[in-house]
């Protein structure tokens, strides 16, 4: 049995290593130039962070599903139980990405998930605490030491870094906002005029009108994550409740998880 099966280990090898020498080059430096474009547009405010999370979570689970194979044939088994988590790790992030409303199939399936982790995981609730465990996968993906697996690692540490150090600018922006003292009639006002369709929500697009009746100078990226520390149900709408509670707690107040936004 062993010497049919050393090769049959070494046909498997010999084939994996000629798409790794023929073609892995060539496809690593093609995905390095769109994620060089797709970080200077994410710097810049141009594509969705939510978007390009989505992007690189994909990105990880393929190059994590097809090492899994190689690591089984080659039994890098350690490998194998990395990139398993790799995998579980990326379709998290998916799920926690993902718009449930709009998703014509498994959306009711995904909105469970996300109000289990909400409520089992807080920590996902919160854009810097998104962005220190996407950091988190990112680097677990980088400790395999193969070019594909550098670049998605790279680019989901990138998303990590964006949702923390934004997301942290955008909270003390509106914590300094919140220093002006608004009555429940002015906060009413300000979310009614925002409110253009009168649908007593907040999309992503009213809420610019929002950040600028509130007087404030924030980024398209900073917006965007604003919204998303308002949109406590992640449901991509703001309601007059959510706006309105975010907008009164007040600068003192301390939880377990105080250092996140």
């Amino acid at each position: 049995m062993a010497s049919e099966a050393t090769p049959l280990k070494n046909v498997v090898m010999d084939g994996l290593n000629n798409i790794n020498n023929d073609q892995a080059k060539l496809i690593a430096s093609a995905t390095l130039d769109q994620m060089k474009n797709l970080s200077k547009k994410a710097m810049d405010g141009d594509r969705s962070i939510r978007f390009l999370a989505l992007l690189a979570a994909m990105f990880i689970f393929v190059t994590s599903t097809t090492g899994i194979i190689g690591s089984v044939f080659s039994f890098h088994f350690v490998n194998a139980v990395l990139d398993i988590y790799m995998a579980f790790f990326s379709i998290l992030i998916i799920v926690l990405e993902s718009n449930q409303t709009q998703l014509a199939f498994g959306g009711p399936m995904l909105k469970l998930i996300h109000s289990f982790l909400s409520k089992n995981f807080q920590i996902f609730d919160f854009v810097t605490g998104r962005g220190y465990f996407y950091f988190f996968t990112g680097i677990l993906k980088l400790n395999q030491h193969d070019m594909l697996s550098f670049i998605s690692g790279s680019f989901m540490c990138f998303v990590g870094f964006i949702y923390c150090v934004f997301g942290h600018r955008a909270y003390k922006l509106l914590k300094n906002a919140q220093k002006e003292t608004r009555s429940d009639e002015e906060l009413k006002s300000l979310f009614n005029g925002a409110d253009k369709d009168n649908s007593n929500t907040i999309d992503g697009d009213e809420f610019k009108y929002l950040i600028q009746a509130l007087g404030l100078e924030l980024s398209s990226r900073e917006t965007e994550l604003a919204f998303m520390l308002m949109d406590k149900d992640d449901d991509r709408k703001i309601g007059f409740v959510e706006f309105e509670t975010f907008w009164k707690q007040s600068n003192s107040d301390e939880t377990s998880f105080s250092m996140l936004v």
